[in-house]
């Protein structure tokens, strides 16, 4: 029981009230209470028994949850801890008793309000292309022109780099001759493949890929007497089947006139953002709202409501694919302060 407190008696079970510091010893979380409540008196906080119960249980538990991301960027939070301090109904100015509550450690999600939304089909483009192709059957090439034009940056970008990606996956089985260092040390940093002392012990060399990472753009190479993976910008092909000397170490370098198999520039373009489509939730319900007040009373954050692509009023897309933005782009929200004569949905908010 809370010792003189008037509202000891009032409770039995998991809601009788005990105080703050004989349920809280540990100095490191007493002084993050404080600097989180910093007007909070801990002479009269307390707590249920229910809370301390909580408390107790968390402090001895271990995180065994993961998240595995995959795709597009995603939020996290660690949702949980002391929170809600509320002033009893008899609280006075000279006593100023709180009951504080508590949330087990938990990782939550935050869903955003809107955003650029990739599409995970490499061929999504192509695809409104032919939606394009049915609709201007019997109207020819003008109507064509003016159904693709909304999407031919995505188009030609989702185009160019499965031709090269199809360029670069017919690499395996290839003989290859790895440049000298200066033709690839920066690419290695790039490609997240550490230069190292066996790497440049192989300049020179010649060997055969055995697999290429289209997503890393790097490629295992088998030599002699080991495989090693190196950024395709380190490489140039001497064609199939072709062999090379003996041994991982031949007399002559290979020729500063050589193409690498894959330029910087073309990495570039390859690593380059991809286009995506405005989308927003139709209002601020089920989002960031419900997110921050999902705080005080639960770990994964946000919901599914109701969305819709989006693009400026007047220039809504034939296809209602919504305005065509980079995957970094944050896009117009609908969510918070809705402007529909400037940006709205570019078709039913569902």
């Amino acid at each position: 029981m809370v010792p003189h407190s008037p509202f000891a008696q009032l409770t039995t079970g998991p809601e009788r009230l005990v105080p703050f510091s004989r349920v809280v010893r540990q100095a490191e979380v007493v002084e993050a209470v404080r600097q989180s409540f910093p007007a909070l008196d801990m002479n009269y906080t307390v707590m249920t028994l229910a809370t301390a119960e909580r408390f107790f249980t968390a402090m001895q538990s271990k995180f065994s949850e993961w998240k595995i991301v995959k795709g597009g960027e995603r939020k996290f939070v660690v949702a949980g801890g002391f929170m809600n301090p509320t002033p009893l109904p008899m609280a006075s100015g000279k006593e100023p008793w709180t009951e504080i509550e508590f949330l087990p450690l938990q990782m939550g999600e935050i869903e955003p309000t809107h955003g650029c939304q990739l599409n995970d089909d490499m061929e999504f483009w192509r695809s409104k292309e032919k939606e394009c192709e049915e609709l201007c059957k019997e109207r020819g090439l003008a109507c064509m022109g003016s159904c693709v034009a909304p999407f031919r940056d995505a188009l030609d970008q989702e185009v160019e780099r499965d031709l090269e990606v199809q360029r670069l996956a017919r690499l395996e089985g290839q003989t290859v001759q790895v440049l000298q260092k200066e033709a690839f040390f920066e690419a290695a940093a790039v490609a997240i493949v550490p230069f190292t002392k066996k790497m440049e012990l192989l300049i020179g060399s010649i060997g055969q890929v055995l697999d290429v990472d289209t997503h890393f753009l790097t490629a295992q190479v088998k030599f002699p007497k080991e495989v090693v993976k190196f950024p395709l910008e380190a490489l140039v092909t001497l064609g199939k089947g072709r062999k090379g000397p003996k041994g991982p170490r031949p007399s002559h370098l290979p020729s500063p006139s050589l193409c690498p198999v894959l330029s910087s520039e073309q990495r570039s373009a390859l690593s380059s953002p991809r286009f995506g489509q405005c989308w927003s939730a139709c209002s601020a319900k089920g989002f960031w709202n419900s997110a921050k007040a999902g705080l005080k009373t639960a770990a994964t954050l946000g919901s599914n409501g109701a969305w819709c692509y989006t693009a400026p009023a007047k220039q809504k897309r034939q296809l209602e694919i919504g305005a065509l933005c980079l995957e970094d782009d944050d896009c117009q929200t609908l969510a918070e302060d809705p402007q529909p004569e400037i940006w709205s949905c570019s078709d039913e908010c569902t």
